[in-house]
């Protein structure tokens, strides 16, 4: 679970961080849903996470989702033109491609998204016809998930750290001691500057 504590007792994203970390302050910069894995970063530096999560920000996210259902070209280019839920948000575009086809029914998506709307990508494959089989978050900004093994983390260099204040419109870090941001990935849902997380 993305939280820091969950009332029925489930393991939260916070478990997977080492007890050297300290989480007195820490935020997890957005959410994984339950049923969703991938990037998650952590930081206890506030204004950092209110312009990454901020929707004027528009720092993209990158996602990569195994679909079940016909992806055709009408398809991709409803989201590339962007849409309206069912319930009624208007969605910004999406880039859409194809990364892969299992088979016609079958297909790998990589969807970068610069809006922050809850469950986006579920409901919007949903009101597409499509399934969603696993949604996997690749990237946030400049920062990378890679072949970071799955429910571990690891700190993000100082030039990573210096490329995500950037993406968010913020300068340098203010104190040169800061200890480097840690990034991780993990299965899902104005402070000192020590370690941003990600699960």
């Amino acid at each position: 679970m993305t939280t820091a504590s969950d009332p029925q007792g489930r393991p939260t994203v916070f478990d997977l961080l080492p007890p050297e970390i300290p989480r007195q302050g820490l935020f997890t910069v957005g959410r994984l849903d339950f049923y969703s894995e991938g990037l998650l970063l952590f930081t206890d530096d506030g204004e950092l996470t209110h312009r990454l999560t901020h929707p004027s920000t528009h720092v993209p996210k990158i996602y990569h989702v195994l679909v079940r259902g016909q992806v055709n070209g009408r398809t991709l280019s409803t989201m590339a033109q962007g849409m309206r839920l069912a319930e009624g948000e208007v969605l910004a575009p999406v880039e859409a491609t194809v990364l892969h086809r299992e088979s016609p029914e079958r297909a790998l998506l990589s969807l970068r998204l610069i809006q922050g709307v809850n469950r986006q990508i579920r409901r919007m494959c949903r009101d597409l016809g499509l399934t969603v089989l696993r949604l996997t978050r690749v990237a946030q900004g400049p920062i990378l998930l890679g072949d970071l093994p799955r429910g571990t983390f690891r700190p993000l260099a100082p030039e990573e750290v210096s490329a995500l204040r950037a993406a968010a419109g913020l300068g340098p870090v203010p104190h040169a001691s800061a200890p480097p941001a840690c990034a991780a990935p993990a299965r899902d849902d104005r402070r000192r500057q020590t370690p941003p997380h990600a699960t």
